[in-house]
């Protein structure tokens, strides 16, 4: 990827469908304040697998952001990345800190950890937390707990790109499975606090616009 420019702000794209783990790289942006161009994708004709997007990120999933053209993919990079690269948003912190570790751990976790554990209880799947590297359902609700002690956010007084990922999941899971996480202390106020963020409102605003206008589209 080209060094970023002094002089210019790079070409940001994201290619997005509503309604979908995309929404979170939308609200990663509108955290960023930056410039940013939406490139709609609709999952209904599996649009997602054309060979435009299948040569942006060959697994055909969203979300995809490009930089100046160059593609990444899946939700913990994108995120990762785009906080380095727009770091006056002050949405990572300082590099080789104890913060920045944590950042990193609470940045894998909701994709890595978390997602896998929660399908586990969904799908009454039986899996030996010895073997999987996510564990166990009961050992993910523990540590959110001990995370969201440090409150407000997960790294404490400073929200980040973490609050994004795994804070962003634990806001979906939440809105159809919430009496598997209602015993986690501090859940509420936490989901409260993220949901008030009007980076994430407005993110949501332009989720409903361009679901609405796919469906109007399809009628």
């Amino acid at each position: 990827m080209p060094a970023r420019s002094t002089d210019r702000s790079p070409a940001v794209t994201l290619y997005f469908a509503p309604r979908s783990r995309a929404s979170r790289a939308l609200w990663l942006l509108e955290e960023l304040g930056i410039a940013y161009e939406l490139h709609v994708i609709d999952l209904s004709p599996n649009d997602q697998k054309d060979a435009e997007i299948l040569a942006l990120n060959p697994m055909g999933k969203v979300p995809i952001v490009t930089i100046d053209g160059y593609p990444i993919w899946e939700s913990a990079a994108i995120t990762a990345h785009l906080c380095d690269v727009f770091p006056e948003a002050g949405l990572a912190p300082r590099l080789a800190t104890s913060a920045r570790a944590d950042y990193y751990r609470w940045l894998s976790f909701g994709t890595a950890v978390m997602e896998p554990a929660f399908m586990d209880l969904m799908k009454k799947t039986e899996v030996d937390p010895a073997q999987a590297g996510w564990g166990d359902f009961a050992s993910v609700k523990h540590a959110l707990g001990v995370g969201l002690a440090r409150g407000p956010w997960l790294l404490g007084d400073q929200f980040s790109g973490a609050d994004i990922i795994t804070g962003g999941a634990l806001d979906y899971f939440t809105m159809w499975a919430s009496d598997h996480f209602a015993d986690i202390p501090g859940l509420g106020a936490y989901l409260k606090r993220l949901r008030a963020r009007p980076a994430l409102l407005r993110a949501r605003e332009i989720d409903q616009e361009v679901h609405d206008r796919l469906q109007k589209a399809g009628t």
